[in-house]
């Protein structure tokens, strides 16, 4: 099945378990829409495979009827409402007969099934989701870009465009933490998850204008890590130049030109970043590159 089969198959699907009253009342939780976006689509898929194949991927699955769990992942939520909690009901709903294994096709078909039911509950449900944000998640991405900083004890950290949190939350705790996010839930999803971390502070407000603030005098930083969307590096990078601070780790749009700040800054490429190791999935690579003054 290839993508747009599968797009088509998915969508006529989900039309149909709409029927039930009992499948469409299902929707994720505020904690499980979270896990899936820190952890990523991939991630997701990966855990969807693994569970359906060993709760329902067997002939005879232990306790079949009862061997899903209506919470604790996303991935659960997501069977009962596909209709892949149980041989039964992948029997009425997706006309695999039980009493025998499912094959690597058809877990593959029913995983992928549970993986774009929550994609689509995600964009129905919060608000942060598909407005041109996407969150790094691969973690070791996020290690290489956060060793790319060189942070040390003591740093003022200040990372634009602070997101779900994923790449703050490995920043080293001795380091004091500036978090600048434009979008209000966002900045109250961050205040919930860093409440409890000494040195974290969450500024809602435009990007660029704070760092125009700390160039100008405002605020001293050591280390600034930007994660803002495409269109807005260049002037990130404009200004960045004649600016203060020891290190900057930047995400561009893979293959930018850079030419236009040579001899005003010293770029270095880190890591690039595909389109898959973000949540939701960006249309682009992304290239981290290490910039100073």
């Amino acid at each position: 099945m290839d993508e747009e089969q599968m797009r088509r198959w998915v969508a006529e699907t989900l039309e149909r378990l709409g029927t039930s009253g009992f499948r469409a009342g299902f929707t994720l939780s505020a904690k499980d829409r979270a896990y899936a976006l820190e952890h990523g689509e991939a991630t997701v898929r990966r855990h969807a495979r693994e569970l359906l194949e060993r709760r329902v991927g067997p002939a005879q699955p232990a306790r079949d009827g009862k061997q899903t769990p209506f919470r604790g992942h996303p991935v659960f939520t997501a069977q009962h409402a596909t209709g892949t909690c149980c041989r039964g009901c992948i029997a009425k709903w997706h006309h695999i007969p039980q009493g025998r294994p499912l094959t690597d096709e058809e877990l593959g078909r029913l995983s992928e099934l549970t993986v774009r039911w929550i994609r689509r509950d995600i964009a129905r449900h919060d608000p942060t989701y598909g407005l041109d944000q996407h969150f790094l998640c691969n973690p070791e991405k996020i290690a290489r870009l956060v060793d790319a900083a060189g942070i040390r004890e003591g740093d003022r950290v200040a990372e634009l465009g602070a997101g779900v949190g994923t790449v703050a939350a490995e920043v080293p705790e001795e380091a004091s933490l500036t978090l600048v996010e434009l979008d209000p839930a966002l900045c109250a999803r961050l205040r919930e998850r860093f409440a409890k971390r000494e040195g974290v502070r969450v500024a809602q407000g435009d990007a660029l204008a704070y760092l125009a603030g700390a160039k100008a005098g405002e605020e001293t930083l050591d280390v600034i890590i930007s994660n803002l969307p495409a269109e807005l590096t260049s002037r990130v990078l404009d200004a960045l130049a004649g600016m203060r601070f020891r290190t900057a780790v930047v995400a561009v749009r893979a293959g930018q030109d850079l030419a236009p700040w040579e001899g005003r800054l010293e770029v270095e490429p880190v890591e690039t970043l595909e389109p898959g190791d973000f949540s939701p999935r960006q249309p682009f690579a992304s290239e981290v590159i290490r910039v100073r003054a």
